[in-house]
């Protein structure tokens, strides 16, 4: 049975953190007072009488949300003091009279006192008499495989320990041993008990933070750290930035080392791509290469409900935990998230990013395209190396000329199309899933170059169409969600600037002989729809299904979909829409793996392998097999 978050409404707890109330509020786990049941000696028929599930507490039929209960427990039941203790109850009963019961249920199973406030019963509940209801103890149950409290458990135990509150956490689920939680829970009883006998005055602080900022003087003489996504295409950003005044600098420690890191310094239920980012940052800090006094940090903030708007805090967090509060940490982000006078995306920076873009994206399609069917290893990566520094000198220089990116795009193209390859017939295998497990090598165990040592050609699609996504996302939350027109007038008009940026390489793929040109995200859109909705739009969102319906489309039938562990929307979005991608084209052969700390490689291999026995099973039956190399 699933359960929701007990929590506490940020106003009543004596705190006014305007975002609070968002964290404190996460869905979990549904009904969690009857999950608790087993930490107190209560039997069932004590708190459920038959008469009392006739309104439905307790059944999974009645449809509970968007109203709360909010009660004060009487701490006298269980510390023999009397002082409240706020508790708030989330989307658990839409009419009062499931309230009333529940608070009946709620006396039988604490054997507490629980009363009802009859004020607070809207979906915003008010103040009421502030100076009494300043509990000290914060219990928590958490959902274990949603993760949704890696973020916010981190925040709220330090808004609560900082002003002399007890925090204490539950990880409740339907595997777990709950002798572990009655243990914590005697445990917070224990420590309310001594609390209690020192008699201390708490005092009440700010939950707001100090952040350095990064200022037009920094810079001058400051290193600016970023932690690798994709090597191929991160090569040529660094000397972009670094051609507008910047001294970054692409962190190469994207490794199992970082990993371990990164466990150190982030709640180690925060997601795989997480514990890497920071982890890179947190290593090479730690290294001594570094000025402490002299270097900052940059990474991108999307903005949206993927953790990946969070990495921002996570990043801070460390640092503090490091006690490195003095580095700033800059965010590139185009929802006004935050801002650094000394960092600006100009014009001219933001021309030499998009040419870099896509001069990552031709050399990722090509050699991928290419390098498995090589007569003479080791050709493509020359070529690779060679186009490589032509790029970054051309992206270094001072002046920019859109007729010399077009022709190095159709010159660069020709160049991957004339090498000498063989004959031979390969599974072609479509590579899907979260951005930094995609494209970060260290992040899928080098799947790229797993597929090709197997006998398979890799089919990444590119990196500037999930840029194309976002921008396409304002269409509809313009036509559903109110937006102003002015933002999916803003959004279509960055995919036109990007499909005239791209032209010029589209019009040499499709002359060529080996290459497909990259997909049109509306067209993506429109593979997608009759699957999942374009409202669905956290993490990858509906981008991911219709990347793997692009990739049947053009005849690749083998996908990798890769997230990490417990990556709520990618799951839904990627592992969620197979079986009805399968219903629709029979011949798809995709497999769903998960990355992670914990992951065990073996299984990923094997359940890799057992994709590419059926992607050469079904190439055997076909007389012409795949797409012609």
């Amino acid at each position: 049975m699933r359960c929701r978050t007990l929590s506490i409404p940020y106003r009543r707890c004596g705190y006014n953190h305007p975002s609070l109330f968002g964290v404190l509020t996460q869905p979990c786990l549904f009904v969690v007072l009857l999950r608790l049941l087993v930490l107190f000696p209560v039997e069932p028929r004590e708190f459920m009488a038959p008469g009392e599930r006739k309104t439905g507490v307790g059944d999974r039929k009645p449809h509970f949300e968007e109203s709360f209960f909010i009660g004060g427990l009487n701490r006298q039941h269980l510390v023999g003091v009397a002082r409240a203790v706020d508790v708030g109850v989330r989307d658990f009963a839409r009419q009062a009279v499931a309230a009333h019961h529940l608070v009946r249920i709620a006396e039988k199973m604490f054997r507490i006192g629980l009363e009802v406030d009859p004020s607070a019963r809207g979906q915003y509940v008010g103040v009421i008499s502030e100076e009494k209801r300043r509990g000290e103890a914060f219990l928590r149950p958490a959902a274990l495989e949603l993760r949704v409290d890696a973020v916010t458990t981190d925040e709220v135990y330090e808004i609560l320990t900082r002003s002399g509150k007890i925090y204490t956490c539950l990880k409740i689920d339907e595997v777990n041993n709950l002798g572990a939680a009655r243990i914590r829970v005697r445990s917070l009883l224990a420590a309310l008990r001594a609390h209690d006998r020192k008699q201390a005055v708490r005092e009440i602080l700010p939950s707001s933070i100090q952040k350095p900022v990064f200022t037009k003087e920094m810079r001058k003489d400051y290193t600016i750290l970023c932690p690798q996504m994709s090597p191929i295409h991160f090569s040529l950003l660094q000397p972009a930035f670094n051609a507008a005044g910047y001294n970054l600098e692409v962190l190469p420690n994207d490794n199992k080392e970082a990993v371990d890191v990164g466990l150190k310094y982030v709640n180690n239920d925060a997601c795989y791509p997480s514990l890497m980012v920071v982890g890179q940052i947190m290593q090479a800090l730690l290294s001594g290469k570094y000025d402490l006094n002299k270097v900052a940090v940059i990474m991108s903030q999307t903005g949206g409900g993927c953790r990946a708007s969070n990495y921002i805090g996570f990043i801070r967090r460390a640092l503090e935990k490091a006690d490195m509060t003095q580095i700033p940490v800059i965010s590139i982000n185009l929802s006004g998230l935050e801002e650094n006078p000394g960092f600006k995306i100009t014009p001219d920076l933001a021309i030499r990013l998009c040419y870099a873009a896509e001069f990552g994206d031709i050399i990722m399609k090509c050699v991928y395209r290419m390098r498995p069917y090589e007569q003479k290893k080791g050709t493509t990566d020359r070529i690779h190396r060679k186009w490589e520094k032509i790029c970054i000198d051309f992206i270094s220089s001072k002046h920019l000329s859109h007729t010399r990116f077009k022709q190095i795009c159709r010159t660069m193209i020709r160049d991957f199309d004339h090498i000498p390859i063989t004959d031979e017939k390969k599974p072609r295998v479509g590579i899907v899933g979260e951005i930094l497990v995609k494209f970060l090598p260290a992040a899928n165990n080098h799947l790229a170059e797993l597929l090709e040592s197997e006998g398979a050609e890799p089919v990444v699609p590119d990196l500037i169409d999930f840029f194309c996504y976002c921008f396409y996302n304002t269409n509809f939350k313009v036509e559903h969600l109110g937006f102003k027109k002015s933002s999916s007038m803003l959004g279509n008009t960055g995919i036109k600037l990007i499909n005239w940026l791209r032209s010029a390489a589209v019009a040499e793929f499709k002359k060529s002989e080996h290459f497909d040109p990259p997909a049109d995200v509306r067209d993506l859109a429109k593979y997608a729809s009759p699957i999942v909705s374009c409202g669905n739009q956290t993490g990858e969102g509906w981008f991911l299904t219709g990347e793997m319906m692009e990739l049947i489309h053009s005849d690749v039938y083998n996908i990798v979909c890769i997230q990490p562990f417990a990556c709520l929307p990618n799951h839904i979005v990627g592992k969620g829409v197979i079986k009805a991608i399968r219903k629709e084209y029979p011949k798809a052969n995709i497999v769903a793996v998960d990355y992670d700390p914990g992951a065990s490689e073996v299984n990923q291999l094997n359940r890799i392998k057992l994709m590419l026995s059926t992607a050469n099973k079904n190439l055997k039956q076909e007389p012409n097999g795949e797409k012609d190399a």
